[in-house]
């Protein structure tokens, strides 16, 4: 089972020997899972650097996939978020040079994205 509940009325003392083995291993489970997560973020953190930055859709569409990336911020390392922080400073500096010559509303999903990541 992946959980064992125990009831018990406050002023029991008792408790079962094997709670304290499960908890362990569903933390290792956690754990590993959370690595293993984070591990794919820096695989994919990667691709981003070697995208190049043409237009408003090319700022768009990296700062929402760099928004997704970096949503669960339990799953990131340092290398992922200073490569994350890195591009997207570069989207906003790229997107701020062309501010004036794109669509109002081009330029106002594409900062709303950024500011999320």
């Amino acid at each position: 089972p992946a959980a064992t509940i125990l009831e018990s009325s406050l002023g029991s003392s008792s408790l079962q020997g094997n709670s304290t083995s499960v908890n362990e291993s569903a933390l290792t489970e956690y754990n590993k899972i959370l690595n293993t997560q984070a591990n794919l973020r820096d695989y994919l953190m990667t691709f981003t650097t070697d995208l190049v930055i043409t237009t408003s859709n090319s700022i768009k569409l990296q700062s929402s996939s760099l928004a997704q990336i970096t949503q669960s911020t339990n799953q990131l390392t340092r290398a992922a978020l200073s490569i994350a922080s890195n591009r997207c400073y570069q989207l906003s500096l790229a997107l701020s040079s062309m501010a004036t010559q794109i669509p109002y509303e081009d330029a106002q999903v594409a900062a709303n994205q950024l500011m999320q990541c």
